[in-house]
């Protein structure tokens, strides 16, 4: 049954005699169908106002605030899922209100970088969970716990949380799926490739059956690790289904998308053959320098990726057009192996938001810099409160490696 068909069956309800309790959990499905059934969340947060203007009753105004709430977040509203949700999870008066709003909380503050406050809402929303029985909604939070782990390079802990999510999925198609989308997550920020795209095909497949707002996170997950492994045609594959995913029902995981777009035309890129001399034999190359060999993944392939790539937005064709006349003015400062030169030219791609360029050009510049030099300040650092891989490939150029070095273990 798709959307649409569920729609038309709860327009069909009878809600006339209903009390209160009833009439906003019937409105609150009908959101929640829109919002990620048919993808439409203007419709869906305008059904909530109708709905809680006919209420009175405070469990019925919790659980319609709650979904407010988590329809805002998906659709892009962070700021104000961080500053209402903490308040809201400290209620345990309608658990699934709780439940929601953790969910939605937890992610805002993962895409903020407020790694350190993920824990007490994840609590919350894991007790709220057991005492309203939520089956495979808490397993949203456990996604969240793993991208907290991640980010701070603790796999044993990562393992652990996919492990304890693991043994509860059991009989549960779409938590199951959720689990290997936390395996996905984790191998893929280990450099794992091979195993991440097996654990995230797995996921794909079980959660096209279900309306989730989660599988084009996991799809454009798959694009970055297909394409980070150089298979174009299963990149191209896995953006397509991203791609369709994409709305402005789930518009605050675009930096994912804008990920997996740039992973997908690196893997598209043809590399140029060979040179050879009149003889066949290969031409021997000069072994090049600090700067064009360790950031020419950052001036090629990623570089090819993102400049010329249509966008379905203003906003985003504005930003490609930036990063396309930004990537051009640092590349004479590559060439001059200058580490002062080489913090500026990764402090400009750090604020286009081009991370992948931000963390090469910083691992240069790190390689190029005197003993005891400190670099010149931190913001390529400070582009790692992002979520996910996007914080791992700032933090790896901060540490002074390439990002694809650490990204194409497989």
């Amino acid at each position: 049954m798709g959307g649409e068909d569920a729609e038309a069956i709860l327009l069909d309800v009878d809600i006339d005699d209903a009390d209160q309790s009833m009439i906003a959990r019937w409105g609150c499905l009908r959101a929640a169908n829109l919002a990620w059934g048919c993808g439409d969340a203007e419709t869906a947060t305008r059904v909530l106002a109708e709905v809680k203007a006919s209420v009175s009753a405070e469990a019925a105004v919790c659980l319609i605030d709650a979904l407010q709430l988590s329809i805002g977040f998906f659709s892009g509203d962070v700021e104000t899922t961080i500053e209402r949700g903490p308040n809201l999870c400290d209620s345990d008066a309608v658990p699934m209100a709780t439940v929601w709003v953790a969910i939605a909380t937890c992610g805002a503050l993962v895409a903020a970088g407020r790694f350190s406050e993920v824990r007490r809402i994840a609590d919350a929303g894991l007790r709220a969970a057991a005492l309203c029985k939520a089956g495979s909604q808490r397993f949203a939070i456990g996604l969240a716990e793993v991208m907290v782990a991640t980010a701070a390079g603790d796999y044993s802990a990562a393992d652990r949380i996919a492990g304890r999510y693991a043994a509860m999925a059991a009989g549960l198609p779409a938590a199951e799926a959720m689990v290997d989308a936390m395996l996905g997550l984790v191998h893929v920020t280990r450099g794992e490739l091979s195993s991440a795209c097996a654990a995230l095909g797995r996921s794909i497949s079980t959660l096209q059956g279900f309306p989730s707002p989660w599988l084009l996170v996991v799809a454009a997950l798959h694009a970055q690790a297909e394409g980070a492994r150089g298979d174009s045609e299963a990149a191209a594959a896995a953006l397509r289904r991203a791609e369709q995913a994409y709305g402005p029902h789930v518009a605050v995981f675009l930096p994912e998308l804008e990920l997996a777009r740039a992973w997908e035309r690196a893997a598209a890129v043809t590399p140029r053959p060979p040179r050879r001399t009149r003889c066949g034999r290969r031409k021997p190359r000069k072994r090049p320098g600090c700067t064009s060999r360790k950031c020419g993944h950052a001036m090629h392939p990623f570089a090819s990726a993102i400049v010329g790539r249509p966008r379905e937005s203003r906003n985003s064709s504005d930003l490609e057009h930036r990063i396309g006349t930004g990537g051009r003015r640092p590349c004479p400062r590559l060439a001059q192996r200058d580490p002062a030169l080489l913090d500026a030219a990764a402090h400009e791609f750090a604020d286009l938001g081009a991370l992948a360029f931000a963390a090469d050009v910083g691992a240069c510049g790190q390689r190029t810099r005197p003993p005891g030099q400190p670099p010149q300040g931190d913001r390529v650092v400070d582009v790692g409160a992002r979520p996910g891989r996007s914080m791992r490939i700032a933090h790896t150029g901060a540490r002074g490696r390439s990002a694809p070095a650490s990204l194409q273990r497989s």
